[in-house]
């Protein structure tokens, strides 16, 4: 018997990462599986640098910057009347610097809890849910597979894509088009990116990747597409 038996949930399990790094997902699935007192913190959250005045059970939750910002630029950029995508350079250069903070503090918060805290990367689960089964494990978890099996189709990112066309919403946070149309792709959004600011996205972006072993992207040939149609 496990403190975070999902029937005797006396335990507390807490999420930090960035926005759009695969979080909401992640949270979903602990609450459902593990333990519902299951939390989600964004660096703006952050009140201690000391993540055990928090909970006993906390994981750190990584992804590749640029995947990171191109999420946030195209879910800014939405319009749900018309359906579309329309980046604003300006909103552009605003998310770029909401970024930069964001990341100068949890890389502090990571330096100050190197140890005791699972890391887990957004790239090992990307359309790779199985991975979930070996987190568990460090929670002495067994996994319903019936139940596991739908968790993966409702949340398999094709399928909440498909929803924006009826509205459709999987669990009280987590909406259509909380999975980009680039569907969770590092780089597919990077042509959303203005031309005139990419020089200085990737120097920006260059020491976060540096610092979390990832690597730098580069625009070569990626194509300028400010404006399209959500698909």
């Amino acid at each position: 018997m496990t403190v975070l038996n999902p029937n005797n949930p006396i335990g507390q399990i807490n999420i930090f990462a960035l926005p759009r790094s695969g979080g909401t997902l992640l949270n979903i699935f602990l609450r459902r599986f593990v333990c519902f007192k299951c939390s989600l913190v964004h660096p703006m959250m952050i009140h201690s640098d000391d993540v055990s005045n928090y909970g006993p059970h906390n994981i750190m939750l990584l992804r590749h910057p640029y995947g990171v910002f191109g999420s946030m630029l195209h879910v800014d950029s939405i319009d749900p009347v018309n359906k579309k995508v329309r980046v604003n350079p300006n909103n552009a250069a605003a998310k770029l610097n909401d970024i930069s903070s964001m990341y100068d503090r949890f890389l502090s918060l990571l330096d100050n809890n190197k140890d005791n805290n699972i890391h887990v990367k957004y790239e090992d689960f990307h359309e790779n849910y199985d991975y979930f089964l070996e987190l568990v494990k460090h929670y002495n978890i067994e996994i319903n597979q019936d139940d596991f099996n739908i968790f993966k189709s409702d949340f398999d990112v094709h399928a909440v894509r498909n929803d924006i066309y009826s509205d459709t919403k999987k669990e009280k946070d987590f909406r259509p088009n909380h999975v980009s149309s680039g569907r969770g792709s590092n780089t597919a959004n990077m042509k959303l990116v203005p031309s005139g600011m990419r020089e200085e996205v990737s120097e920006r972006l260059k020491p976060f990747c540096d610092k979390l072993g990832y690597e730098a992207f580069s625009f070569v040939d990626v194509p300028d597409e400010l404006a399209y149609d959500l698909h």
